[in-house]
């Protein structure tokens, strides 16, 4: 393939059930991944930017006031009759999150925020104008930055579109003056936002005023509860936000989160145009979905967070999108560094039918009964070998340049023997359990030796890599049933949370 076609990539990532660990107050404000600087930058807006900043450039204060809402939520809510599974909106480091699990004692409370912080237990990344869960996912949602959001329709819309029939939504208000970070005074356009709330959670918002200084350090701040809520059929832009399904089960919250669905395209975008329907099917599944691109024509897919990318310069003849989507496959994103189980799959057709069979043959609840395996992955079904792959590329210059390859097959011969003896994997989808170390460290180098090399193509490299510790990886076949031997075996168990 020439460095100008489209190369197209979609990455899911997982987390375990298991109750999380109180979140250790260490120092969240590394952003590299592995300790390498990524050429790939990502582009976001300056209002999400400045938002995000907060954390680094306050670090302590936030600490603090996260302690404090912690404290302040808990003590409001003790003996208030909250349901989960809840979500918290705008939930900083966690403090919301924490004091509802000690509420309802139910572990099924998550947290959303453009910057959780490094390894954070209980928040994800998130905007809380395009939530990333399904309709009907929430009992309850509770936020307190009405005035760090832009644009409240969407917001609301969004709070409608993601909560359950006879849901509950909390809000507090504070009525402090504007901060640097705030879009808007709430003291001058109180009546506004009730309005606004009415007409998204109904006439049962009952609105109470916090005066105690004992429970909050904002005094005269009002708290809205809407019980009852029916979301209703709402227009946002031009998408219209499904009215939610009170019969459907979801199991997001309750699994805590397992896939997320990451995607990536750079290059040319001859075939862009039925991007969102060949990755509409995957919105079934419990998972969260972002997309990362360079196309500046992509907007919304339904389900999607959508994250634009510049791809910097080529290294060592490397193109510099192909350096970009190696960046993203072997080493990660702090967007999605919390998430424990990678899942890629490369977005041609028939690549995403194939893993869609094999989400729909159990692969998730079989990667979850097998903790020892760290890597989950098809054999080719054409080449058994390194060298077979090496001698075909050979003849292929435009899929990886021949003057490049003719070194790395020199290198590579007096290893074959051995390198052999690792089965060649297709790569069109795969799970990595980021919970193995040393095989994470493999894996990563994959991406320093493909630009040491200035290789393109990483199944050249993949079982030079890997030697040593391919014994930790399982065969599988999405056509067949994945099923665990004993559904007790699943792997609930262990640290959710990796830096990817």
């Amino acid at each position: 393939m020439s460095s100008g076609l489209l190369v197209r990539m979609c990455w899911f990532f997982s987390l375990a059930i298991a109750t999380p660990a109180p979140l250790k107050l260490t120092d969240h404000r590394s952003t590299q991944t592995n300790g390498q600087k990524l050429s790939c930058k990502l582009v976001t807006s300056a209002y999400e930017r400045k938002q995000a900043s907060k954390l680094d450039m306050y670090y302590a204060s936030v600490i603090e006031g996260d302690e404090r809402v912690e404290s302040e939520v808990f003590q409001r809510f003790q003996h208030a009759n909250i349901r989960p599974p809840i979500l918290c909106v705008g939930a900083r480091l966690g403090g919301e999150v924490r004091a509802f699990k000690r509420v309802t004692g139910s572990s099924n409370v998550t947290g959303i925020d453009f910057n959780p912080g490094h390894n954070n237990p209980d928040v994800v990344y998130g905007d809380a104008m395009n939530l990333p869960y399904e309709d009907g996912a929430f009992e309850t949602i509770y936020t307190n930055i009405l005035d760090h959001i832009p644009d409240l329709h969407k917001a609301f819309s969004e709070m409608s579109r993601v909560l359950r029939q006879g849901g509950t939504v909390l809000v507090d208000m504070d009525q402090n003056g504007r901060d640097s970070y705030a879009v808007r005074d709430l003291r001058k356009q109180r009546a506004k936002i009730e309005t606004l709330m009415q007409s998204y959670f109904g006439k049962e918002c009952q609105r109470n005023t916090i005066v105690d200084p004992r429970i909050t350090k904002d005094p005269g701040k009002f708290v809205y509860r809407c019980n009852d809520v029916h979301p209703k059929m709402a227009v946002m832009g031009n998408a219209l936000v499904k009215k939610a399904n009170p019969h459907q089960k979801y199991n997001i919250i309750e699994r805590k989160h397992q896939f997320v669905l990451y995607a990536s395209i750079f290059g040319d975008y001859n075939e862009e145009e039925g991007l969102g329907e060949q990755l509409e099917p995957f919105t079934k599944f419990d998972v969260g979905r972002f997309l990362f691109t360079d196309s500046k024509t992509i907007r919304n897919i339904p389900g999607w967070n959508i994250f634009r990318m510049e791809s910097g310069e080529g290294i060592h003849g490397v193109p510099g999108h192909r350096v970009c989507i190696n960046e993203l496959k072997f080493l990660g994103h702090d967007k999605i560094r919390n998430y424990r189980y990678r899942i890629h799959v490369e977005t041609y057709k028939g690549q995403l039918q194939m893993l869609h069979k094999a989400l729909q043959n159990g692969l998730l609840d079989y990667v979850r009964c097998h903790p020892s395996k760290a890597l989950f992955v098809e054999k080719h079904p054409f080449r058994t070998t390194i060298q077979q792959e090496v001698n075909t590329l050979k003849a292929k210059d435009a899929l990886q340049p021949s003057a490049t390859l003719n070194k790395w097959d020199a290198h590579l011969k007096p290893m074959y023997s051995h390198l052999n003896l690792v089965h060649l994997p297709s790569l069109w989808f795969w799970v990595l359990d980021t919970q193995h170390d040393s095989f994470v460290h493999k894996w990563t180098s994959v991406h320093s030796t493909l630009l040491e090399w200035g290789l393109w193509r990483d199944q050249i490299v993949y079982s030079y890599a890997l030697k040593n510790v391919h014994g930790e990886v399982e065969h599988i076949d999405h056509n067949s049933s994945m099923t665990c031997p004993d559904k007790a075996q699943l792997n609930t168990s262990g640290h959710q949370f990796r830096h990817s």
